[in-house]
């Protein structure tokens, strides 16, 4: 019970984004000396899930707001090469 009551609190604190493994983790700081099957067990007999985040779509046509620079390569402008020094 002790155990639980402290995988719920870090829960709460981790705002649901901790699984089994940094759950663990965290336990083994506060002096809890637990594995992360019993952890996982814990948290999966309770009902404790991990709360993803959700990740943006990356699209291709996106009105920018803020200053870009522009492509200079459509303007037509001559590439100027390197090249590397010789010698020594």
């Amino acid at each position: 019970m002790i155990v639980l009551a402290h995988i719920k609190e870090q829960s709460r604190l981790s705002l649901g984004s901790y699984g089994r493994l940094r759950m663990t983790e965290e336990l083994k700081e506060l002096d809890l000396n637990t594995g992360h099957r019993r952890v996982g067990r814990l948290m999966r007999e309770n009902g404790i899930r991990v709360e993803r985040s959700k990740k943006c779509k990356v699209s291709t046509e996106s009105n920018h707001v803020f200053n870009i620079a522009p492509n200079l390569l459509k303007w037509g402008l001559p590439r100027r090469v390197v090249k590397p020094k010789m010698g020594g």
